[in-house]
């Protein structure tokens, strides 16, 4: 038992320095997703695409420091189990709100990219909109250009009336 409990506090210890070195590393690859997304020079579908991603990075992230949280918090219940010691239930209550932490630190990473992907998307809707009302004046423009064009007065004002109608449309 003494083994395996040793064993534990030294999967614990091990777990801790873990975690720390992959809440960096998932935080650099995190980083570099969002400069691509926040980028304004890249077109909308390549920044929701790395806002996508970044997504499959923070689950990864989170399943691994669950997986660190977890040997942290088995280290400290066998302690506790072992010595019922106001310092081993401490050291418990520091291991599960560690996993606490985790949690907490990811859904809010999360909330962060579902707020950065509903922005893409209004974004891009507004693009389309934009394209369309262009397109739509480029063809009123041209009724009317190609309208005062004609010769015969009547024609003419049957034609700007056609444009005017179709404006209004």
């Amino acid at each position: 038992t003494a083994k395996a409990n040793v064993q534990l506090e030294n999967t614990a210890k091990l777990a801790e320095a873990q975690q720390a070195r992959l809440v960096e590393q998932y935080d650099r690859q995190a980083e570099k997703l969002r400069q691509v997304r926040d980028n304004d020079l890249n077109s909308v579908s390549e920044r929701q695409k790395a806002n996508d991603e970044l997504l499959v990075v923070l689950n990864k992230q989170e399943k691994a420091m669950l997986s660190q949280a977890a040997a942290q918090i088995a280290s400290a219940q066998a302690n506790f189990n072992k010595n019922k010691s106001i310092e081993n239930q401490v050291e418990l209550t520091n291991a599960l709100a560690n996993r606490e932490g985790v949690l907490a630190q990811i859904e809010g990473l999360r909330s962060e990219q579902d707020s950065n992907k509903n922005a893409l998307i209004k974004e891009q809707l507004d693009l389309v909109k934009s394209r369309s009302e262009a397109e739509t004046d480029n063809a009123i423009n041209q009724k009317l250009f190609e309208a005062e064009r004609l010769k015969d007065e009547e024609k003419r004002l049957q034609a700007e009336k056609e444009a005017i109608e179709f404006q209004r449309q």
